[in-house]
């Protein structure tokens, strides 16, 4: 997967991310070789262009939490990032999967503690409504997986993405928080 364009030391290019914890840079057009130290920024293209009356979503993902297992952790780097973007207009998507069931409630809970109304507790849903807005009955599966504080296997692509019913579910529910917040008017 590439980001792109996307600018390290001023040079355009694609960053790519592997199975790994490695990302590697390719550059849009060849140049002398520029050695660069491990906290060097990476400038999006996104980043370049700050519109403050812009919504931000925010969904960090299992891999953040799982690489830290601290949501405090979490919490400043999303802080980063809203202060970055100059809007006060965000949602927090929660984690959907975790190591255990009360590792991901609790984490969940302090994201919701600190964000508040921007908070979207996604994993809850999943397990309270969303088999029936999905309009699926839940496996003997997927209640394990509940059980064991995992994505319920009917949602997931692998161990912690989502698949195309997951995206479409979290689709509705952004919808639906966006109109609570006030964000956008809703046309139905």
């Amino acid at each position: 997967v590439g980001l792109t364009p996307a600018y390290i030391c001023g040079i355009k290019g694609m960053l790519y991310y592997t199975d790994g914890d490695n990302y590697y840079f390719k550059r849009e057009t060849a140049g002398e070789e520029l050695k660069t130290d491990r906290l060097t920024r990476v400038v999006t293209d996104a980043m370049t262009r700050q519109e403050t009356d812009d919504i931000n979503i925010i969904y960090s993902g299992a891999n953040n939490a799982y690489k830290s297992g601290d949501a405090s952790e979490i919490i400043k780097v999303q802080t980063r990032m809203i202060e970055y973007s100059g809007s006060d207009r965000y949602i927090i998507i929660g984690f959907s999967a975790f190591r255990d069931k009360e590792s991901l409630v609790a984490f969940n809970r302090t994201l919701e503690d600190h964000y508040g109304e921007h908070f979207l507790d996604f994993s809850s849903y999943l397990i309270t409504d969303g088999f029936k807005d999905a309009g699926i009955e839940p496996t003997a599966e997927d209640l394990q997986n509940i059980a064991d504080g995992r994505m319920p296997e009917s949602f997931r692509r692998d161990a912690v993405h989502g698949n195309e019913i997951f995206d479409r579910l979290l689709a509705e529910q952004l919808y639906k928080k966006l109109t609570e917040l006030g964000y956008i008017t809703s046309n139905t």
